[in-house]
């Protein structure tokens, strides 16, 4: 056909005795006549096949997980630069918020979540998307008109320019812990009325 036509070609394929992948690209240079240029593609082939794995086994391991994931991207939105962009979400993220995340797909943080524009969060959602900077909070108190909790969240870079947060909802452990407080503090105070009361009989 390159000779006919005088259309080049390029094609991709395996050599098996070898074991090699090859680039070959043809072209008319002649009246019937023809060369190739090749080169070993090798290396790239299975760059792109450890790529394409990474991602399979980073999604299942994301579907999988127990704790809620939010994906985030930056991008530029009308003008203006670095918006963290929301991509998507686990299973476990629509349990520990109550609610399909999927309404959120394409958003801007600012949009899907407006109490967290006020916060530390975007900015270092950025960091993490842009620079690499992992960043942990114990706890970050949310509400709105669909999402009410106390969350923990690691936030860290999957990837250039794209972040994941992941988080649990801690609001009924916390709820334990200031129920275990507060009767530490009881306790104390029954202590200190008993050693007061001590003090009083002697």
């Amino acid at each position: 056909r390159v000779v006919l036509s005088g259309e080049s070609a390029r094609i991709e394929f395996f050599f098996q005795p070898l074991a090699r992948w090859f680039e070959v690209y043809a072209f008319r240079s002649a009246e019937l006549e023809f060369c190739t240029i090749f080169r070993d593609i090798t290396a790239r082939k299975r760059a792109a096949q450890e790529i394409l794995e990474s991602r399979e086994k980073f999604k299942s391991i994301v579907e999988a997980s127990p704790f809620g994931i939010y994906i985030y991207e930056l991008e530029e939105r009308n003008g203006v630069p670095d918006q963290l962009i929301f991509r998507g979400s686990n299973p476990a993220a629509d349990r520990n918020v109550g609610l399909d995340n999927s309404q959120f797909l394409g958003k801007t943080l600012e949009e899907a979540f407006p109490p967290l524009a006020e916060t530390e969060i975007p900015d270092r959602y950025r960091r993490a998307a842009k620079y690499g900077e992992p960043w942990f909070t114990q706890q970050v108190d949310y509400a709105d008109d669909q999402i009410q909790g106390a969350f923990e969240v690691h936030a860290f870079q999957s990837s250039q320019n794209k972040m994941v947060a992941m988080f649990q909802d801690i609001t009924e452990r916390r709820k334990a812990e200031q129920e275990m407080e507060r009767l530490v503090n009881r306790l104390s105070e029954l202590e200190s009325t008993i050693n007061r009361s001590r003090v009083m009989v002697f």
